[in-house]
């Protein structure tokens, strides 16, 4: 059964409205209208962020990840000693969304979450990770991480910007600068040779530009994060520059730092300790930012306050039946992320039922869905079995339920058919 929590409906229900941002603002003062739109974007996409970021539960039993490359087995991975492993516990009391390193959503999450109990917390049960070292897959994904929670945020609020790994989250890629320092279009570089191009006084005016829901974003030889801008605190001097040591941003981003730190706080109002996944309300100064090399980023919503795109979800197939249960496709602008085939008898038993994921190896979001998928039987992208051909002759009800990445489902088909006599 799919399960629908309470992860993001206070976002889906949220009102109309303009709240003042904190810092310097690249819109026109006299675009008042205009200005509400955008605040508005970025209010939901900050709170979207958010909420992920405080999402409280468990895990019914341990699960290990790592990405070196040395894991090919089950086996190596539970006897693996190195510094890259990352542990969930089993009973542990988890802050944040989990961590994966899947490309570009936080996707088939809802399958694993049980309904919220009285203090809000969840339970995840049958959590896999995959190994990522050219290959070897243990179970399917969940979570996010650091480049997927932001480009997800925005997604959310109606981005058009081609998600993808924080090493292409740079103006080269795409995406829009925040000031006016320079890096190329055509040389990926890493960032804090940009930085120190263009020098501390330029990166400092741009820093003051950030506005919440904007990213600060590095890339060093092979690491790279990204963070979103919560709040943003410019301090100046006497004569107009900007103080680098006092000025600074708080951001909210997704890590594996504090896993593999094991970092906890104690909470009072669950009475135990919590363990960190995400940081929330982190503090950065003007300083340390272009000292660690990041650039200033933000997304096309943020710039242009035309109406988004209005959520489409289609089906290519107008005709329904027996003959068709795994042909066509579905198509959204939203990012896809599952399709629950689910079948019953005539009395209402479900007697075969199946979820296919995106395909998560290829790092990229995906938008349409092949139902051609359902065969290919890959156990990292498929849960359950659907084989219409096994069915015995009979009258069956099917439906196709979608999910896009945000954990929204679509009823794309329902109807009645029939299995002839063989």
């Amino acid at each position: 059964m799919l399960k629908k929590i309470a992860l993001f409906t206070l976002i889906l229900g949220l009102p109309l409205g303009c709240i003042a941002c904190d810092g310097s603002s690249n819109t026109p003062a006299s675009s008042v209208p205009d200005a509400a739109i955008i605040q508005q974007r970025r209010d939901a996409a900050e709170s979207y962020m958010r909420e992920m970021a405080t999402f409280m539960w468990r895990a019914e039993e341990d699960v290990l990840y790592t990405r070196d490359t040395t894991i090919l087995t089950d086996e190596d991975l539970a006897n693996y000693t190195g510094n890259q492993l990352l542990k969930i516990k089993a009973g542990r009391l988890y802050r944040g969304i989990p961590y994966s390193y899947t490309g570009a959503s936080a996707w088939n999450f809802y399958d694993y979450t049980s309904e919220p109990d009285e203090q809000g917390i969840c339970t995840l049960s049958g959590l896999h990770w995959r190994c990522i070292n050219g290959g070897s897959t243990i179970g399917a994904v969940v979570g996010n991480d650091c480049s997927s929670s932001i480009q997800l945020a925005w997604n959310y609020v109606g981005s058009k910007i081609q998600l993808t790994n924080t090493p292409f989250m740079t103006p080269m890629h795409g995406y829009q600068r925040v000031g006016e320092y320079k890096s190329s279009d055509n040389q990926q570089k890493d960032t804090p040779a940009f930085c120190e191009e263009n020098g501390l006084d330029v990166m400092t005016k741009a820093y003051a530009l950030l506005q919440k829901a904007d990213a600060v974003v590095k890339r060093i030889p092979a690491y790279g994060h990204t963070m979103m801008i919560v709040e943003n605190h410019p301090v100046y001097n006497a004569d107009g520059s900007i103080d680098a040591e006092a000025s600074y941003i708080t951001v909210l981003h997704q890590t594996t730092s504090y896993m593999m730190k094991e970092e906890k706080v104690f909470d009072p109002q669950y009475g135990e300790d919590v363990y960190i996944i995400y940081g929330i309300d982190d503090k950065y100064t003007y300083a340390k930012l272009f000292e660690q090399g990041y650039l200033p980023v933000t997304c096309d919503v943020f710039l242009d306050p035309a109406p988004v795109e209005e959520i489409y979800v289609k089906d290519t197939e107008t005709q329904y039946g027996y003959d068709n249960i795994l042909k066509g496709q579905f198509v959204s602008n939203r990012i896809l992320s599952a399709v629950t085939i689910t079948i019953k008898d005539e009395s209402g038993n479900v007697v075969m039922e199946g979820t296919c994921y995106e395909r998560r190896q290829t790092k990229q979001p995906v938008f349409s869905f092949q139902l051609e998928r359902f065969t290919t039987q890959l156990p990292v992208q498929q849960r359950g079995r659907i084989a219409p051909e096994e069915l015995a002759p009979g009258n069956y009800h099917c439906t196709h339920t979608l999910r896009d990445g945000h954990g929204v489902t679509y009823i794309m088909r329902d109807f009645d058919f029939t299995v002839p006599q063989k």
